[in-house]
């Protein structure tokens, strides 16, 4: 298709420059070489950027382990956080699990924890914490009311009020180079996890953008009413059975819709 048109000229383009030897060319004709490659690498991104974000997402959905989630984000990361940026990271357990898809969530992640990186050139803090809040008060999903919550925050420069207002909306970006695709897919991420991402900012004083997700209804234990006497006579307790529709709780808004529909 249309990427497939755009990326053969440009592997062309960056092969041509890597053939040619910086050591034999003068120093002002092997940085413009390097330029070359990189811009090639950036329009590449773009494109994949581009991709991403027309292509229906293809989620394979388990109960997940957030904490783990960004354990894993972080070991990936590790070696390109600048050693100016110190990390604060909070893991709250027990943790109920969320129906998700961990590699997307960890696409997420990414995009959030390097986002920060960036708004930090001169380094900084670099906060993450993930926790089950008790009071959920103006949860929407009144279903399922136990929630699980991610929270990234940096000690940047922080947001102006147009780029808080903007900051979600496709190809709006406060980069000098950036497509503004990225914060757009992790909304469309979160969303389709049937979850939600907000964020506080104030000038000069960082930024903090924080996930919800509902956690899958765990099962409740508790003595029958009439239990039958196990044979010493002490009743034998029941587990309180999932709500009947509990199958349906488990999966995000759009899924849930869906197998209403089927049914």
């Amino acid at each position: 298709g249309l990427a497939h048109e755009i990326r053969n000229p440009l592997g062309a383009i960056k092969g041509a420059a890597q053939f040619l030897s910086p050591q034999n060319l003068p120093a002002e004709t092997s940085e413009f070489l390097g330029i070359i490659v990189e811009e090639v690498d950036r329009l590449n991104a773009v494109v994949t950027q581009f991709l991403d974000y027309s292509r229906p997402l293809k989620q394979n959905f388990a109960p997940t382990d957030l904490a783990d989630v960004v354990n894993r984000t972080l070991k990936l990361l590790s070696n390109s956080l600048p050693a100016a940026v110190q990390l604060d990271l909070k893991l709250a357990e027990p943790l109920p699990k969320i129906q998700g898809d961990p590699e997307q969530l960890k696409q997420v992640l990414i995009n959030l924890i390097q986002n920060s990186v960036q708004a930090m050139p001169e380094g900084g803090t670099l906060s993450i914490e993930v926790r089950a809040p008790s009071d959920v008060t103006g949860w929407r999903l009144s279903e399922a009311p136990e929630l699980v919550e991610v929270r990234v925050r940096d000690t940047g420069h922080g947001l102006s009020g147009e780029a808080k207002q903007h900051i979600f909306v496709p190809f709006y970006t406060t980069k000098e180079k950036g497509t503004g695709l990225g914060l757009a897919i992790c909304q469309r991420i979160i969303k389709s996890h049937g979850g939600s991402i907000g964020l506080s900012s104030q000038r000069d004083d960082g930024t903090e953008f924080v996930i919800r997700l509902p956690a899958i209804p765990e099962p409740r234990y508790e003595p029958a009413v009439e239990g039958t006497p196990t044979p010493d006579g002490t009743p034998s307790p029941e587990l309180t059975p999932y709500p009947a529709n509990y199958s349906e709780l488990a999966l995000p808004p759009r899924r849930r819709e869906k197998k209403r529909k089927r049914a």
